[in-house]
């Protein structure tokens, strides 16, 4: 639906993209307000990564400045407070919502400019701290928005969003020595 509005002329749209997108975020933080059952949560889920779905268009840097312009990623900085959920739950919620970001940073200059000028890579790195120490699954996903690809152990990558690296050094000490977090000699 966002493809088809998106490409039709202005005068032919009856509802904005923003429009659209500004009802979606609402009922995604409303989700995220009652989300008691497993149901709202994988409901929730599918709604953020159905933002990847809507980006992944061949007009994606237009798509990007709106998705910027519209809030997406407060929008799911308050989702990652909001959020009732824990534990592996909760850390879930933190990947999908990165691999969002990543969807939405990659490749645009503007889209972190922005991000950045909104003192977004604090909010987001409090945010993320909220949902406890990292899965190995949340900080494979932040390295994936430092490289903007995929990161593997191993290969050599060029550092394309040195905000998120600086995040993941700065939270680094303040991890535990759990299994599962990044600290854990288990990590490869």
């Amino acid at each position: 639906m966002i493809h088809v509005i998106h490409c039709c002329s202005p005068d032919k749209r009856q509802v904005e993209v923003g429009t659209i997108l500004e009802d979606y975020y609402n009922l995604l933080l409303e989700f995220a307000n009652n989300s008691a059952s497993s149901h709202c949560m994988q409901l929730q889920l599918a709604m953020i990564s159905s933002v990847q779905d809507m980006l992944n268009c061949p007009d994606r840097t237009a798509l990007q400045v709106i998705f910027i312009a519209e809030g997406t990623c407060e929008t799911f900085i308050k989702l990652l407070h909001a959020t009732q959920l824990e534990g592996e739950e909760a850390q879930s919620l933190g990947v999908s919502v990165i691999r969002v970001m990543s969807c939405l940073m990659c490749g645009s200059p503007t889209a972190k400019e922005r991000f950045q000028q909104g003192n977004g890579y604090s909010r987001l790195a409090t945010a993320l701290k909220s949902l406890g120490d990292p899965s190995k699954a949340l900080v494979t996903a932040l390295l994936d928005l430092v490289v903007e690809d995929n990161y593997e152990t191993g290969r050599l990558f060029t550092v394309r969003n040195a905000k998120v690296a600086l995040i993941l050094l700065q939270w680094l000490p303040e991890l535990s020595t759990s299994d599962d977090s990044v600290n854990s000699p288990n990590l490869t």
